[in-house]
């Protein structure tokens, strides 16, 4: 439990200029079962994340880490997301290309649901 505690305050520390006041939910979702709505700076709707997953990680890979690159390229018009998981990567990706037609991509049903909760008001 020390260990989950340590990574989990470690995590959270790094997103507080990311998700401003909803640090507190991300930090609950380390913990406790549910669904979390935070919204991370830029983004014009929340996204969300499920308690007690591998959810807070991707969140910190995609818009803290910012583990896929963005250039500056015009015309973008489009990116296959596949293996899209719960959409983190998606909703990023359609902040920095607003253009591009994006296909998602996710087999499995549970991240399936939530990818499609988490891009619902996005074109």
């Amino acid at each position: 439990m020390q260990a989950r505690l340590r990574e989990a305050v470690v995590y959270t520390a790094k997103m507080l200029p990311i998700l401003g006041p909803d640090i507190g939910k991300y930090l609950a979702s380390w913990f406790n079962r549910g669904v979390f709505s935070v919204k991370p700076r830029g983004c014009a709707f929340p996204v969300y994340v499920r308690g007690r997953t591998s959810d807070a990680k991707c969140l910190y890979q995609v818009f803290c880490c910012e583990e896929y690159p963005v250039q500056e390229m015009e015309n973008v018009a489009c990116i296959i997301d596949a293996g899209a998981n719960v959409g983190y990567a998606t909703v990023y990706l359609r902040l920095h290309y607003s253009q591009a037609r994006i296909l998602a991509l996710e087999p499995e049903e549970s991240n399936y649901d939530l990818l499609v909760r988490n891009t619902q008001h996005y074109t």
